[in-house]
């Protein structure tokens, strides 16, 4: 679907786009302040632990958006989260409009791949025990994941 072999989609299935063509990505806001969203993911089949990563993580960071994944089977509890019908792609399309910078932290979202290489948009891979042989693809494609310690300060 993107311009990179990183997908869920089998790589005889794909056809290549560039992500600034297809969704018309904007020049940021160089007037803007900076946007941090954080995109959840299930981590594991035991949903509690996938839980137990998210929210802490949320409560650290404290993003302006937490962004549940669009097939989550849990909630976490956060007073800025956003559940929207559109892609994540759109999302930073319209914030491009509003924002100088959008963070994104994640475990290992795909869009990441997708969006990697889009000028003022900042990807911050949390290291995961769990994710490490998907995340060490990831990093084929130019990502790169960091262990932060629930102590880090942002």
């Amino acid at each position: 679907m993107y311009n990179c072999g990183y997908h869920v989609i089998i790589e005889s299935k794909l056809v290549f786009l560039d992500p600034s063509n297809v969704f018309d990505i904007k020049t940021l806001n160089p007037e803007g302040d900076e946007l941090v969203v954080f995109l959840g993911e299930e981590i594991l089949a035991n949903p509690e632990i996938a839980f137990n990563f998210n929210q802490q993580y949320v409560d650290k960071i404290k993003p302006d958006w937490y962004i549940p994944h669009p097939r989550a089977r849990f909630q976490i509890e956060y007073d800025r989260i956003l559940n929207s019908n559109l892609l994540f792609e759109d999302l930073v399309n319209e914030w491009q409009l509003l924002y100088s910078k959008i963070i994104v932290y994640h475990f290992s979202s795909s869009v990441s791949v997708h969006l990697n290489n889009i000028e003022g948009i900042e990807f911050r891979g949390i290291s995961c025990y769990p994710l490490r042989k998907r995340q060490a693809e990831m990093e084929k494609y130019g990502l790169s994941f960091n262990k932060l310690d629930l102590n880090f300060k942002i």
